[in-house]
């Protein structure tokens, strides 16, 4: 039998959760398919849950290095805009490419899992850095910055949170995305026909 490292194991099971759940990939099977023992795997993890929460870590990790490297140039609209629309956008990708993984990450959202809990406070502390950025700039109006970092959050988890991605309609999500981040650029942008820039009221 072959022994094999968490990281191996975890890579072959990756490779199902495109067509698979976790609850339907057979841990006997994966043993077979790597030459291992059920009871090898099951030193390293004890459970799927176990199992489930590596899989969102690794995830969400390379996640968040991809956020990152979107934002490492461009003006504080473009970040701002990036940042605004990658989480929801990035779960529909998931959830239409990659079901299993969508449904690991929906768990691991729902018992806030270290690795959910990392991403909400790297997208707001990104945030709080854009708009700080853009007020230095003169891109954007004066406002606390804190505030309105926890503001934009607090919106964004209407379409960013993988449980309401994976109730809803993609094509919904994307829209309600899309007037997110048309809200909230229109929100912040400093207009330099206005004097004073005061912050525009919201009208239905």
């Amino acid at each position: 039998m072959t022994k094999l490292d968490k990281e191996q194991i975890l890579d072959h099971i990756d490779l199902h959760l495109s067509s698979l759940t976790l609850e339907q990939i057979s841990i006997a099977q994966v043993a077979r398919e790597l030459q291992t023992s059920p009871r090898h795997i099951f030193r390293l993890f004890r459970t799927k849950i176990e199992i489930a929460d590596a899989l969102a870590v690794r995830h969400i990790a390379s996640l968040m290095k991809a956020f990152a490297d979107g934002l490492a140039t461009g003006s504080p609209e473009q970040k701002l805009a990036f940042l605004l629309a990658s989480p929801s956008l990035h779960w529909i990708k998931t959830i239409e490419g990659r079901p299993g993984m969508a449904s690991v990450l929906t768990g691991a959202a729902g018992r806030r899992r270290r690795a959910i809990v990392n991403l909400r406070a790297f997208i707001l502390e990104k945030l709080e850095t854009i708009l700080a950025e853009g007020q230095k700039a003169g891109d954007f109006r004066d406002f606390d910055v804190l505030i309105w970092a926890r503001t934009m959050f607090d919106l964004m988890a209407v379409v960013a949170d993988p449980r309401m991605v994976h109730l809803a309609q993609t094509g919904e999500i994307t829209a309600r995305a899309d007037r997110i981040v048309s809200f909230i650029l229109w929100s912040v942008l400093r207009d330099h026909s206005r004097v004073g820039g005061d912050t525009p009221t919201n009208s239905s």
